[in-house]
C-alpha cells in the first residue's frame, strides 16, 4: 500500500523538505510534487478588456523565501538525487469564482477595473462560462538507491542523460531558490 504525505514546499526551505522526501523514501518509491506556479499566468474566462485582463492574470508571486513554485522543481529533485524525473506544467479550472486568487487579482485593479470585473463575472456565472484556472508545476522522480547520486558524485545512470537535460537541470538546480 503507497504512502502518502503532503508538504508545501512552497513555503519551507524546498531543497530541505525534498532531501526528507527522498531520504525516507524506499528505493524504486517515488516523490511526487506539485507547487503552484507564481512564474506563469492564472487565466480568468471573464468577458473584459484585454487591458483588464493582462492586470488581473499576472503571475501571483507568493513562495517563501526557500520555497519552490517555479519550474526549477526539476532540478530541485535532480539534486536531491532522484531518477527518472518527468516534470510538467499544469492548469486546474474552477468553475466557482476562487477566494485564494480572486482577491490577488482585484489587488491589480483600480475602482473602475474593479467594477468592470464584477460585472463580467455576474455574466460569466449567469451564462455559465465562467472558468478560473490556476497553473501548477508538477514532477516526479524515482530514488533509485544511488548513494552517489545524493551525494553528489556523478552516478551511472547520468551517463545516458543528454547534453540538453544537464543543461537544462544545472540552470534550474542554480536558479535563485
Amino acid at each position: 500500500m503507497p504512502a502518502n504525505d503532503v508538504v508545501s514546499v512552497e513555503e519551507c526551505d524546498a531543497d530541505k523538505a525534498i532531501a526528507e522526501m527522498v531520504r525516507v523514501v524506499r528505493p524504486g518509491g517515488h516523490v511526487a510534487i506539485c507547487v503552484r506556479a507564481c512564474d506563469m499566468n492564472v487565466f480568468w474566462n471573464l468577458p473584459l478588456d484585454a487591458e483588464i485582463k493582462r492586470k488581473a492574470e499576472q503571475p501571483i508571486r507568493q513562495v517563501g523565501p526557500l520555497g519552490c513554485a517555479d519550474a526549477g522543481l526539476m532540478g530541485r529533485l535532480m539534486a536531491a538525487g532522484l531518477d527518472n524525473i518527468s516534470a510538467y506544467p499544469s492548469l486546474h479550472g474552477s468553475p466557482v469564482p476562487h477566494s485564494y486568487y480572486e482577491p490577488m487579482a482585484l489587488a491589480h485593479l483600480d475602482a473602475e477595473e474593479t467594477a468592470a470585473w464584477h460585472s463580467a463575472k455576474a455574466t460569466a456565472i449567469a451564462d455559465g462560462t465562467f472558468c478560473m484556472m490556476h497553473p501548477t508545476h508538477c514532477a516526479i522522480g524515482t530514488e533509485s538507491g544511488c548513494r552517489a547520486r545524493r551525494n553528489h558524485i556523478p552516478c551511472a545512470r547520468m551517463a545516458g542523460m543528454t547534453s540538453f537535460a544537464k543543461r537544462s537541470c544545472a540552470r534550474s538546480a542554480s536558479s535563485p531558490k
